[in-house]
C-alpha cells in the first residue's frame, strides 16, 4: 500500500488513505529508525511525523510512504513525474525515460522506478560480463603452490610436514564491487511486492557467482568508487549503495523493514539549475559550481553556481523555500554580500522556486561600504517548476536574460 504526501506535511497515528490507516507499528518503526540513524529526513512529533525537505520514498514493512516536492498547486502524480524528471536531469538517477511499459513498474510507484533502474544496470554489467581481479589468500594445502609462509607453516604445520601453508594469487570474481551488488540484489526482494522486480531480482542474483557477503561500510563504498577498474560499474553501484545504506531490517518480527531513499531538495534544485545553465555554456558564458575562495584559517566559501562572461560576473545562490512576503531573510543577503566581496562580483542573485504569482525583485544595491567602496547588489528571483504541468526545461533563458 502507498500513501501520498508533500514536503513538511505531517501524519499522524489514525490518519487514513483508500482504508489504509497510519499505525501505531508504523510509527514505532520509523522512530526507530530515526534513533538508529540519527537523521534529518524527518522530525517525530508525539504522535506522528513531521516530513522536511527530503523528498523520495520511505517503505515501513508493507507501507510506502512517497514524500513529493510541492512549490505550487497541482495534483501527486504531476509532481511524481517532474520529481522523476528532475532527478534525471540532474544526473542522479540517469532515467532515460519514464514510460513504464515493459518494466513492470507501477505507473503511481516511485519506487518501482528506482528498483527497476537498479536491476536494469546490473543486467547491463552481466550482459558485459562481470569484471575478474586477482585477489591474495592464505590456506593450508597439501600441495605446494605458491609462495610458502614460513611463520604460518611453522605455527601450524610443525607435526604435519605432508602440508603446506601457501600464500597465492586467484583471479576470480571475488571483489568487493560483485559481492555488494550481489547484496543489494539479496535484498530488494523483501523490500517490494511487485513480483516482477522480485523475479527479476531472484533471476540476477542467480547469475552471479557463489560469492561471500559484503559488510557494508561508507570507506568500503569510497574504495571501490576510487578503482578505476570499476568505472562501468558507478551507476549501479551508486543505485545499489543507497539500498544497502538507508535498509534497516525488522529483527523482532521481520515484517516492518524500513528503507528510505531521500533526495534533499536544497541540493537536487541546485544541480537542476546548474545542469540547466551548463547547457547554455558557450565560449563567452563560462558557468561554475561550487568555486571555492579562501575565507577564514582553513574553511572556504562556495557560492553555487559563479557565472563569468566577457563584461561581467555574477553569483547565483539557489534557496528551495517558499518566502510568504517574497523578501529574503538577512542571512541569505549576508550570504550573497560576501559572495559578491570575494568573487569580484557586481551583482548577486538569490534564486527561489516560483509559488504562484510572486512578483520578482529587481536588483537592489547594497549601502556603501564605509571606506565608499562599491559593496554591489542583490537581486531576488522566482523560477518556475511547473509551466503547464510539466517540468519547465526553459528556465536557462529565464535566468540567462535576466
Amino acid at each position: 500500500m502507498q500513501i501520498s504526501v508533500f514536503e513538511h506535511q505531517v501524519i499522524r497515528i489514525g490518519m487514513e488513505w483508500s482504508g489504509r490507516v497510519f499505525t501505531t507499528t508504523d510509527y514505532r518503526a520509523l522512530v526507530r529508525y530515526k534513533n538508529h540513524r540519527n537523521h534529518h529526513w524527518y522530525q517525530i512529533l508525539p504522535d506522528g511525523i513531521r516530513f522536511g525537505h527530503y523528498v523520495g520514498v520511505l517503505q515501513v514493512g508493507t507501507l510506502v510512504i512517497e514524500i513529493l516536492p510541492k512549490t505550487e498547486a497541482a495534483a501527486p502524480e504531476v509532481w511524481r513525474r517532474v520529481l522523476l524528471e528532475m532527478l534525471a536531469e540532474a544526473g542522479v538517477l540517469k532515467i532515460e525515460t519514464t514510460a513504464t511499459t515493459g518494466l513492470g513498474i507501477r505507473p503511481n510507484f516511485l519506487l518501482d522506478y528506482y528498483f527497476s533502474h537498479f536491476l536494469e544496470k546490473v543486467q547491463e554489467l552481466l550482459r558485459g560480463g562481470l569484471i575478474r581481479k586477482y585477489r591474495s589468500f592464505q590456506q593450508n594445502e597439501k600441495a605446494w603452490k605458491g609462495q610458502l609462509n614460513f611463520q604460518k607453516q611453522i605455527q601450524f604445520n610443525t607435526t604435519h610436514q605432508e602440508r603446506f601453508f601457501i600464500r597465492r594469487d586467484r583471479y576470480d570474481y571475488s571483489n568487493p564491487a560483485n559481492r555488494m551488488l550481489r547484496e543489494a540484489l539479496q535484498i530488494l526482494p523483501q523490500l517490494t511486492d511487485n513480483p516482477v522486480l522480485k523475479n527479476k531480482a531472484y533471476g540476477l542474483e542467480s547469475a552471479f557467482p557463489t560469492l561471500a557477503s559484503w559488510p557494508f561500510s561508507e570507506k568500503g563504498f569510497r574504495q571501490i568508487l576510487s578503482d578505476k577498474a570499476f568505472l562501468k560499474y558507478r551507476p549501479a553501484l551508486e543505485l545499489g549503495y543507497l539500498i544497502l545504506k538507508n535498509f534497516q531490517p525488522d529483527i523482532r518480527t521481520g515484517t516492518h523493514h524500513v528503507l528510505a531513499i531521500l533526495f534533499d531538495m536544497n541540493q537536487l534544485f541546485e544541480e537542476f539549475i546548474y545542469k540547466q545553465l551548463a547547457k547554455a555554456r558557450t565560449p563567452d558564458i563560462e558557468i561554475y559550481q561550487q568555486m571555492q575562495r579562501p575565507f577564514w584559517l582553513n574553511r572556504k566559501i562556495r557560492p553555487d553556481i559563479f557565472i563569468k562572461t566577457k563584461n561581467a560576473q555574477l553569483i547565483l545562490d539557489t534557496k528551495w523555500k517558499m518566502l510568504s512576503d517574497g523578501k529574503p531573510s538577512m542571512e541569505d543577503l549576508r550570504q550573497i554580500f560576501v559572495y559578491n566581496q570575494y568573487f569580484g562580483a557586481r551583482k548577486g542573485i538569490l534564486l527561489y522556486p516560483g509559488t504562484g504569482d510572486t512578483p520578482q525583485m529587481d536588483a537592489q544595491p547594497y549601502h556603501p561600504l564605509p571606506g565608499g567602496g562599491e559593496a554591489g547588489s542583490c537581486e531576488v528571483r522566482f523560477v518556475h517548476i511547473l509551466k503547464n504541468n510539466q517540468l519547465n526545461t526553459n528556465i536557462k533563458k529565464e535566468i540567462l536574460n535576466l
